[in-house]
């Protein structure tokens, strides 16, 4: 169901659209990743996006960009903090235009959870799964919903699949190859059906940096194409995947 937008009065912003993580909570400082399903809401698309986290009389605040052009601030770190314990997060978007600062959804007492509580709780979008494949490294299969098939004689493959090579070559051309199943050859375009994995890899595209909103089904295919290259791009900027592909090249080099 499509949740419409009243330009009058606040909108509330669903917990389980607001899922907030707390990372190298070891450390000095913990810093924090957050992924924030915001195309439901049909707010304007120049809507500021900020989160914030508080505890007590202690606030941080952190800008993510635009409701169109959602962009994680680098330095998440939550500084001010001495401990994690007790620190609770909101969510605000506010109108960028007049009356500029108006609050128009918002989402508050969001508790954190720990990478491990994440993992936990996540069924895995691509299972990998070892094969007799004959020769080839890897495949995917569609069979039902999407299964990397690792080739059975790599030993640990679960191992080979967080190797810089693997991350930063592969990865991107397996996103590509899911999103062109999708789009070009399903003809899928709903991402609100969480039964169903073709809308589950179109919502995780829509929450990659700056991905704009899925092409209508009337749409040429032309621009189905460049918004799946746009998909790969965000995906290859976020996870920084020449930086991981440099590394790895200078390491085999200097051998």
């Amino acid at each position: 169901m499509i949740r419409k937008f009243n330009y009058t009065r606040r909108q509330k912003i669903f917990r389980k659209d607001a899922r907030i993580i707390i990372r190298d909570y070891t450390k000095d400082h913990a810093y924090f990743d957050a992924d924030l399903i915001l195309h439901d809401y049909l707010l304007p698309s120049s809507s500021l996006v900020f989160v914030e986290a508080y505890r007590q009389t202690t606030w941080m605040r952190f800008p993510f960009g635009t409701v169109g052009n959602y962009q994680p601030p680098s330095d998440r770190y939550l500084t001010e903090f001495d401990t994690i314990d007790g620190i609770l997060f909101r969510v605000r978007i506010t109108s960028a235009e007049e009356p500029i600062g108006r609050l128009l959804a918002e989402a508050d007492g969001i508790p954190f959870k720990k990478p491990e509580e994440e993992e936990e709780e996540k069924e895995p979008l691509l299972p990998v799964i070892p094969e007799n494949i004959g020769d080839q490294i890897y495949r995917l299969d569609f069979s039902d919903s999407p299964q990397l098939l690792i080739n059975s004689s790599i030993n640990n493959c679960k191992s080979f699949i967080r190797t810089p090579i693997f991350i930063s070559a592969i990865l991107p051309s397996i996103l590509r190859e899911i999103l062109t199943r999708i789009i070009l050859i399903e003809k899928h375009f709903d991402y609100e059906d969480e039964t169903d994995w073709k809308s589950k890899w179109l919502k995780f595209s829509l929450l990659l940096p700056g991905v704009r909103e899925i092409p209508d089904e009337r749409q040429e295919e032309r621009i189905k194409e460049e918004w799946i290259e746009e998909a790969v791009a965000s995906f290859c900027r976020k996870h920084k995947m020449l930086n991981h592909f440099e590394k790895f090249w200078a390491s085999e080099e200097s051998q």
